[in-house]
């Protein structure tokens, strides 16, 4: 691309007002910046091989393109975080992307959770866990589940649904190494309870219980599901030219409507002369005013987090790191279950995915903590959560 006069950096002196993204294995700098690496590789380099194998046998890698999945979704995530900053500095950016980095960052808290156990002189785990102890995978009828009981609430939610027998009252199995102790029983009853139902309803009725559990579909069951059907997740469109199938819709909203596929791809040279005609001029002028010295995007927005567990926490802290004031919004109570997953007040999980913010333990039970939280609403910008369906609308 340097040879061409289109690296990165001549771009932007170019035209100033590009956002510029270079994604490549190990960046634009740096010792390794001239390796190529697989998804093999990189798995193992940014720390998600740690947990997954036993040494003397062959590695168990992620399926399909996970590191360049990954890598992908902040590309992504930078190039809009740079486009926010051009609305109010005029310039644009080169954005130097490292896959690795980007998957250090952003797996499973393989990379924290192994640092901690490094940093505690302790044997990391080698083992070949099938499903794992945490997310479990049942047979039902005709299918499979996968189950997830962190929280001391939905440990109770199940053993609700089992019956409530005397000898799971014990208050120590509301933690989840409690539990491990009964796992092997647990894991019977639960089997045989599942069994008697298909993977659908199972799912059903311990969403309904406040247990999270997802049937694991097939590929035509996905097309079927009365869940995707109901939130319209795939749309029948032409994929290439002259075949028509369902097709992803894109996977988040802005204002109501799906932000995903538009139009298939298009065959070489088929939109040549549209662009000659000026398809997609720029006609942004080249900002005239000095660049502005470095500053963080987000800087002056404040996000209220109440995140649970992964997705709505990792959110949150892209938003703190990039400069935004997030407080993370908790109660003795009902903490984020991934703080507590280990039976401390403090998981290497949690810490990685709450770093760069600030905490708030509030007692949302009592009048004058939801009047304490309608204030701080009134002066926040964003809010997030990953919490089950309601939670928000009861708070």
């Amino acid at each position: 691309m340097a040879a061409l006069g289109l690296d990165p950096k001549t771009l932007s002196e170019r035209f100033p007002h590009l956002v510029v993204l270079s994604i490549s294995d190990f960046g634009q700098t740096g010792p390794y910046r001239d390796w190529v690496a697989t998804d093999a590789t990189m798995c193992s380099v940014s720390g998600m091989q740690f947990k997954a194998g036993v040494q003397g046998r062959e590695p168990l890698l992620t399926p399909g393109a996970m590191v360049y999945d990954i890598a992908g979704v902040m590309g992504a995530f930078a190039a809009m975080t740079a486009l926010y900053q051009r609305e109010r500095t005029g310039y644009g950016q080169t954005i130097d992307l490292s896959v690795l980095e980007a998957v250090a960052q952003q797996t499973d808290w393989s990379f924290s959770n192994g640092s901690m156990t490094d940093a505690k002189l302790q044997e990391a785990p080698q083992t070949r866990f099938g499903s794992g102890p945490m997310y479990r995978i049942f047979p039902c009828k005709g299918g499979f589940v996968r189950l997830v009981i962190l929280s001391p609430r939905q440990w109770q939610a199940m053993r609700a649904w089992l019956g409530e027998p005397e000898y799971l009252q014990d208050k120590k199995y509301e933690s989840f190494l409690g539990r491990m102790e009964i796992a092997e029983a647990l894991n019977v009853m639960i089997g045989d309870l599942f069994a008697t139902m298909t993977h659908e309803e199972v799912a059903f009725e311990a969403q309904k219980r406040g247990i999270v559990c997802t049937p694991v579909l097939a590929p035509g069951e996905v097309l079927e599901n009365v869940h995707f059907r109901s939130r319209k997740t795939f749309v029948d469109a032409e994929y290439a030219r002259g075949e028509r199938g369902p097709v992803p819709a894109g996977f988040f909203e802005i204002d109501r409507e799906r932000q995903g596929f538009r139009t298939r791809a298009p065959e070489k040279g088929e939109h040549s002369a549209r662009i000659a005609a000026g398809l997609w001029p720029d006609v942004r002028p080249k900002p005239v005013h000095p660049r502005p010295a470095p500053s963080r995007p987000f800087e002056n927005l404040r996000l209220l987090d109440f995140g649970i567990g992964g997705v709505g926490v990792e959110a949150a802290r892209l938003f703190a790191e990039y400069g935004a004031d997030v407080i993370k919004i908790e109660s003795k109570t009902y903490p984020d279950f991934i703080r507590t997953v280990m039976s401390t007040p403090l998981s290497g999980s949690f810490a990685s995915s709450s770093r760069s913010k600030r905490g708030l333990g509030i007692n949302l039970k009592t009048d004058e903590g939801k009047r304490l939280l309608h204030e701080l609403a009134r002066h926040a910008d964003i809010v997030t959560e990953n919490g089950s369906t309601g939670t928000m609308d009861s708070l």
